[in-house]
């Protein structure tokens, strides 16, 4: 993002401004309240339901891959999440924990092909 603005400040012949934002904390919680999954990707569980009731989102791979594209960022994250969301998507839609294990064990073989 700086290098898009730098260069945007010489393309557009701008005046350059003190950065508002090189101080902001990245922290682990959403200014709503909600948790964040894994401290490098933005994930909290009112995302999860949005994806879930309005996405129609209905696997893990529907959101660390479709939704989000985290598998594709980094796949080792996203097989970290995916307990989490997995959790987090049986909470919100009523399944079991039999539906659980089966979706870390479908993403994370999916994952593996993507894990360096």
């Amino acid at each position: 993002a700086e290098d898009v603005i730098g260069n945007a400040i010489k393309v557009g012949n701008l005046l350059p401004k003190q950065c508002v934002t090189q101080t902001l904390a990245i922290g682990s919680r959403r200014r709503d309240g909600g948790e964040i999954l894994h401290s490098d990707f933005n994930l909290a569980e009112k995302q999860i339901r949005y994806f879930i009731e309005e996405e129609m989102a209905v696997t893990v791979e529907d959101i660390l891959a479709r939704r989000t594209r985290f598998l594709f960022l980094d796949a080792k994250a996203a097989m970290a999440m995916a307990p989490d969301v997995a959790r987090t998507m049986a909470a919100i839609t009523g399944k079991d924990e039999a539906w659980v294990k089966a979706q870390i064990e479908s993403f994370e073989q999916l994952a593996k092909q993507y894990a360096g």
